[in-house]
């Protein structure tokens, strides 16, 4: 199967070519055109650890392949935060169109039995042909897609509420707006480091 030249020289870092690098990879060509330039885009990656080291490659904010990794889980896949506009993009990665067909499934339950390279052959038939998929198919046929817009409404104390009308959080430092909701940051979505640079 041929393969972009980067994607393969990612594929070659990471020992092999799986699905979810491959997805990572087409979301990092979507992102690529959805915000034209990722000089000040924020970067982060929850649920799929294979979808790391594709996210590295495209990210430049706050440095050159930094990508946040939250400790806690979190209700998407990949968030991607756009500072001087306040944009952000969700991915959730659809579970059901990354899984091989049952044939596929059959043959990987048989190769952790069996050696037999004919098995590993036709194996690798299947696992080429949802490689391939992923690669040509619309990005919308492997993940759901959210954008938002946040920007921060004010650092001054004498305008805080006494609570987040949200999460109910006591004596909010910084208050956002997401989408004409108002909310503190713990409930916005973002992550920590980021809204404390969002300036409206």
């Amino acid at each position: 199967m041929l393969v972009p030249m980067d994607l393969a020289v990612l594929a070659n870092r990471n020992s092999c070519l799986t699905p979810e690098l491959a997805l990572g990879w087409r979301i990092g060509q979507h992102v690529k055109e959805f915000f034209t330039d990722l000089d000040q885009v924020r970067i982060a990656v929850s649920g799929y650890p294979q979808l790391v080291p594709a996210m590295r490659k495209i990210a430049v904010c706050p440095a050159p392949g930094v990508v946040t990794v939250p400790q806690a889980a979190r209700p998407w896949d990949l968030f991607f935060f756009h500072q001087p506009t306040g944009t952000s993009l969700k991915v959730v990665v659809l579970r059901s169109p990354m899984l091989l067909s049952p044939r596929g499934r059959l043959l990987e339950k048989e190769l952790a039995r069996d050696s037999d390279p004919r098995l590993r052959a036709l194996y690798q038939v299947e696992l080429d042909g949802l490689i391939a998929s992923i690669l040509i198919g619309p990005v919308e046929d492997f993940c759901l897609l959210q954008t938002e817009r946040c920007r921060l409404l004010s650092r001054d104390v004498g305008k805080m509420p006494a609570r987040c009308p949200w999460c109910w959080a006591q004596a909010p430092k910084a208050m956002l707006e997401v989408e004409g909701r108002r909310c503190c940051p713990q409930c916005s979505g973002l992550e920590p480091e980021w809204w404390l640079l969002r300036e409206n």
